[in-house]
């Protein structure tokens, strides 16, 4: 991607410039369907004062297809907008994303499993 392609999201650093973001992003998987992405974005405005204000743009939605899974994805730089200069498999972006959700399953399953064994056990049948 170009620097002009880029701009938009790069951070504002002067009042009144404004940059494209990232609210929150919802993953799909609807068991037989194909899964998709949902993007929900804002414009970030960097005001005279200061302070930054959030307006929403509306959503954008991605599908997770075989297309999507077989492309070459440039990684940018969250921070600052700008390309890495490394590129990623859609697939790649898929399994990490899968992966994180089950160490983290695990990860709670295990919390929930240590706290439960250090409560103090429950009389029965008392009224």
């Amino acid at each position: 991607m170009t620097s002009e392609e880029l701009k938009p999201y790069m951070p504002a650093v002067s009042p009144g410039e404004s940059r494209i973001r990232v609210a929150r992003a919802s993953l799909e998987n609807p068991f037989g369907r194909e899964p998709s992405i949902v993007w929900y974005r804002e414009e970030q405005i960097l005001g005279a004062d200061g302070n930054y204000r959030y307006v929403p743009i509306p959503p954008l939605y991605t599908s997770v297809n075989a297309e999507l899974l077989a492309s070459d994805i440039e990684l940018i730089d969250p921070d600052t907008g700008t390309s890495l200069g490394q590129l990623m498999k859609g697939v790649a972006i898929v399994a990490a994303l899968t992966s994180l959700f089950i160490k983290e399953d695990i990860r709670q399953a295990q919390q929930v499993i240590a706290t439960a064994a250090m409560l103090p056990p429950t009389a029965t049948g008392a009224s």
